[in-house]
């Protein structure tokens, strides 16, 4: 009775989704590729009076034809109808980066048929479900096999530039920049080498893998003295980036500030970020900062924050080696997974733009899995209770790891109680998360700066609508959606994303895990601000965690129900993956490590003009306001009233302002405007100024 209801749930599911896919199509033929492909305002409402009842009735019929196939068959025709939809969006496709999104897209699917090819025994079929069978398994691999092709079809193809409104930002730009390729060839060349020493464990018998005692301690030591150098390194450079005074008001000289306000016991109180004195929690609810506050008192300068970012990060490691034990991940496997984590892009790239709370959803996210896998009730519930509180869009990573634990197990031979404990915990997690996130940003929306909604105006047709209205543009024109995330450089930062984890997450068995993708997708490829798709920003500490974590649950299936255990003297296919992860994070890890030291760089090249630029600085009396150019605010911020020049209007200033502090490495025709301006609003230029700092003060002689 379980195993019939668990069938018609699937059924259910699979007919919805092809009822979807089928009318998306349809919408990509029948519609302009204006509409389809650029601008998603050109929706009307009046065509959801047609779309809803065709397809609710197309999911009926569906759920119908199918109630007597096998699990295998729905698979095989949710999968097809799948990549039938990529197909013909691929097609139809303006320029070729949407192609090969779409076929990234199909590899889960044409996986699924492939694990059901490999599973197919003929003895236990009857002729005609076996000539089905092979006939959906066919028609699936055609249809790849063309989307693949139309890869190098469409890339010959010229590009005519849409003239209208080109909201999804698709362009004929490359996918990677010539420093990108560079990167992607030293990956070529790390795996090249790894996997020749893979292939000497592996053909010669007294050094194989399985066997040899060496990989455990290797597999242990390397690991370990590589994120000691990561953090050595990473925290030296950034350290070097405050010391070259090379760090601006956003984001690090309004966290500084608000760090010396919260020591102070003056709250989050920052008037650098919006030009009043107001919380930071107006603008991101984060009171996660509290947690750095006590290492701040002690060492209360603007280089602990830097370091402290990098140590937050690295500290996910130690989840991350409890989930792989609690999975039985492999010693060799644990090491490359360590060595993707170590030098991920996305997470050590996620560092180098100053300071953010982000940095908190490494460890804490891994945490709520740790103990979500255990079933730990009480830290699993706390960590979550962490990770709300990190900002206000933390939520949303719960809501979908909350829907992961209550599905992911639900299905499988696991006892009854087990099953019942994740459902419980997976739906508390994930409407508590949705609630708390519902709360916070209307309290933003309402009492603070605003949630930062508009970001996402690019997918919404129906603005008026708010969220809804995004959920209708999904519904009614998916296309556009997937335009939308498959332009160049969001495509650039998506194959960079799966490759540093070996495209693991690709590979999945148990399709419940891809419920963790749907966040990534919202922070990182949804919207068109470009921050959010851009390594080198905070938004990728998350998406990197969660990425991490669908290649371990990836491996753990394909290693407990292998198709092919070993290929071509003994290599495990796993492992290949592993090793690919492993060289492409090294690499592009590595290169934004060595990026960072550009504050060395700077400070070594005149330590003594950087020295007197600081202590110039720190003789301005703490209790006076100032106002002063954004790279000089971070050393200026340990006072209460502190300024952007370029934010804040002095001919026109609410308050008293004591000193006009202006960084003389600025080009000069804009020291000269500044100079006007401050003449005009009573200043005139102090003894106090340097050779590199130059200083006004109020004129005391000005009527």
């Amino acid at each position: 009775m379980v195993s019939k209801s668990w069938k018609q749930g699937f059924n259910f599911i699979s007919s919805l989704m092809i009822a979807f896919f089928i009318i998306a199509a349809i919408g990509i033929i029948i519609f302009p590729e204006s509409r389809t492909y650029y601008n998603i305002n050109l929706i009307e409402m009046r065509e959801l009076v047609l779309l809803i009842p065709g397809f609710f009735t197309l999911s009926i019929i569906t759920f119908l034809v199918q109630m007597r196939a096998s699990k295998e068959t729905i698979t095989l025709t949710t999968s097809l109808f799948w990549i039938v939809f990529l197909f013909v969006f691929a097609i139809k496709s303006p320029v070729v980066s949407l192609v090969i999104g779409a076929f990234l897209f199909a590899i889960p699917a044409m996986f699924s048929v492939v694990v059901i090819a490999s599973q197919i025994k003929v003895s236990q079929l009857s002729t005609s479900k076996l000539i089905i069978r092979l006939f959906f398994i066919g028609l699936n691999l055609l249809i790849f096999v063309l989307l693949f092709t139309w890869i190098f079809v469409k890339s010959n193809q010229l590009y005519l530039p849409y003239t209208g409104q080109n909201a999804s930002s698709i362009s004929e730009m490359p996918i990677f920049n010539e420093n990108s390729i560079q990167i992607w060839k030293i990956g070529l060349y790390v795996f090249g080498g790894s996997a020749l020493l893979y292939t000497l464990f592996t053909i010669i018998k007294k050094l194989d893998i399985s066997q040899n005692r060496v990989v455990p301690i290797v597999g242990t030591i390397l690991p370990v003295i590589l994120l000691v150098a990561q953090v050595v390194v990473f925290s030296f450079f950034m350290v070097y980036h405050v010391k070259s005074i090379n760090t601006a008001t956003y984001d690090f000289g309004i966290f500084t500030q608000m760090f010396f306000n919260m020591k102070n016991m003056q709250g989050m109180v920052t008037t650098l970020e919006r030009s009043v004195e107001m919380s930071h929690l107006a603008v991101h609810f984060s009171p996660i900062y509290y947690v750095m506050l006590p290492v701040f008192i002690i060492f209360p300068y603007p280089e602990t924050l830097q370091v402290l970012q990098v140590l937050i990060a690295a500290s996910g490691v130690i989840p991350l080696y409890f989930i792989m034990k609690e999975l039985k991940t492999g010693k060799f496997m644990q090491m490359l997974f360590m060595i993707m984590y170590i030098a991920s892009p996305a997470i050590i790239s996620s560092s180098l733009y100053h300071l953010h709370e982000n940095c908190f959803l490494v460890p804490l996210l891994l945490s709520v899995i740790y103990f979500g896998i255990k079933q730990k009730t009480i830290p699993f519930f706390i960590f979550g209770v962490l990770t709300l509180i990190v900002k206000e869009d933390a939520g949303l990573y719960l809501v979908f790891i909350g829907l992961y634990f209550a599905v992911c197990e639900l299905f499988s031979g696991k006892s009854s109680t087990y099953k019942r404990k994740n459902v419980i915990h997976g739906l508390i997690l994930t409407f508590a998360s949705l609630g708390y996130f519902l709360i916070v940003t209307n309290y933003l929306n309402t009492s603070g700066d605003g949630a930062m909604f508009w970001r996402y105006n690019n997918i919404n047709g129906y603005s008026d609508h708010g969220l809804i209205g995004i959920l209708l543009s999904v519904f009614q024109d998916p296309a556009y959606f997937f335009a939308t995330f498959f332009s160049p450089s969001k495509m650039a930062t998506m194959i960079i994303l799966l490759a540093s984890v070996g495209f693991l997450p690709l590979f999945v068995r148990n399709k419940t895990v891809l419920i963790l993708a749907v966040p990534i997708i919202i922070m990182n490829f949804a919207s068109n601000y470009s921050y959010q798709h851009q390594f080198g920003f905070q938004y990728f500490y998350g998406s990197g965690s969660l990425l991490l974590f669908m290649a371990l649950l990836a491996e753990k299936d394909n290693r407990e129900k292998p198709m092919f255990d070993r290929v071509f003297c003994k290599f495990k296919p796993l492992h290949l993956l592993g090793l690919i992860g492993m060289a492409v994070s090294f690499s592009f890890g590595t290169s934004y490590l060595i990026s960072s030291e550009l504050g060395y760089r700077i400070y070594q090249s005149d330590p003594a003009k950087f020295d007197s630029m600081r202590l110039t600085l720190e003789s301005i009396p703490r209790e006076k306001s100032v106002v002063a150019t954004t790279f000089l605010t971070p050393l200026l911020a340990n006072r209460y009233y502190l300024y952007d020049y370029d934010y804040y209007n002095i001919l026109n200033a609410d308050q008293q302002i004591d000193y006009v502090i202006v960084d003389m490495r600025m080009n000069q025709a804009d020291i000269n405007k500044i100079r006007l301006r401050c003449m005009q609003a009573g200043f005139i230029e102090s003894p106090l100024s340097t050779e590199y700092i130059l200083i006004f003060v109020p004129d005391t002689n000005t009527p």
